[in-house]
Protein backbone atom coordinates (compact mmCIF):
# COMPACT_ATOMS: atom_id res chain seq x y z
CA UNK A 1 0.00 0.00 0.00
CA UNK A 2 2.11 2.08 1.03
CA UNK A 3 4.56 1.76 -2.12
CA UNK A 4 1.67 2.44 -4.68
CA UNK A 5 1.39 5.67 -2.78
CA UNK A 6 5.03 6.74 -3.46
CA UNK A 7 4.68 6.27 -7.09
CA UNK A 8 1.60 8.19 -7.03
CA UNK A 9 3.34 10.72 -5.24
CA UNK A 10 6.57 10.40 -7.45
CA UNK A 11 4.64 10.77 -10.46
CA UNK A 12 2.23 13.79 -9.42
CA UNK A 13 5.87 15.64 -7.99
CA UNK A 14 7.37 14.98 -11.49
CA UNK A 15 4.43 15.53 -13.63
CA UNK A 16 5.63 18.92 -15.55
CA UNK A 17 3.88 20.93 -18.39
CA UNK A 18 4.59 24.03 -20.20
CA UNK A 19 3.02 27.48 -20.46
CA UNK A 20 1.11 28.51 -23.40
CA UNK A 21 3.30 31.22 -25.61
CA UNK A 22 2.23 34.99 -25.22
CA UNK A 23 1.98 36.68 -28.35
CA UNK A 24 2.43 40.30 -28.59
CA UNK A 25 3.20 42.75 -31.60
CA UNK A 26 4.20 45.90 -31.43
CA UNK A 27 1.46 48.39 -33.38
CA UNK A 28 3.94 51.12 -34.82
CA UNK A 29 6.75 48.70 -35.96
CA UNK A 30 4.43 45.55 -36.87
CA UNK A 31 7.28 43.83 -34.90
CA UNK A 32 6.16 40.29 -33.30
CA UNK A 33 7.70 38.57 -30.15
CA UNK A 34 6.66 35.69 -27.92
CA UNK A 35 7.20 34.80 -24.42
CA UNK A 36 7.17 31.56 -23.78
CA UNK A 37 6.27 28.45 -23.79
CA UNK A 38 7.95 28.07 -20.54
CA UNK A 39 8.42 24.58 -18.68
CA UNK A 40 6.73 24.13 -15.16
CA UNK A 41 7.07 21.69 -12.60
CA UNK A 42 5.69 21.51 -9.49
CA UNK A 43 8.91 22.92 -7.72
CA UNK A 44 9.49 26.18 -9.95
CA UNK A 45 6.43 26.92 -10.71
CA UNK A 46 6.41 30.12 -9.15
CA UNK A 47 9.93 31.13 -11.03
CA UNK A 48 8.00 30.67 -14.21
CA UNK A 49 5.40 32.56 -13.70
CA UNK A 50 7.38 35.29 -12.78
CA UNK A 51 9.89 34.87 -16.21
CA UNK A 52 6.83 34.83 -17.96
CA UNK A 53 5.44 38.24 -16.16
CA UNK A 54 9.09 39.76 -16.58
CA UNK A 55 9.24 38.99 -20.34
CA UNK A 56 5.61 40.38 -21.03
CA UNK A 57 5.96 43.68 -19.19
CA UNK A 58 9.43 43.86 -20.85
CA UNK A 59 7.56 44.25 -24.11
CA UNK A 60 5.08 46.22 -23.23
CA UNK A 61 7.34 48.97 -21.94
CA UNK A 62 8.48 48.72 -25.79
CA UNK A 63 4.90 49.63 -26.88
CA UNK A 64 4.25 45.68 -27.97
CA UNK A 65 0.70 44.69 -27.07
CA UNK A 66 -1.30 41.04 -26.72
CA UNK A 67 -2.34 39.65 -29.12
CA UNK A 68 -4.53 36.64 -30.05
CA UNK A 69 -2.05 33.50 -30.56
Amino acid sequence: MSRSLLVIFASIALACCTTSAINLRNPATRQTAKCGPYYIDAIGSHAQADREARCIDDYHRQGFERVPG
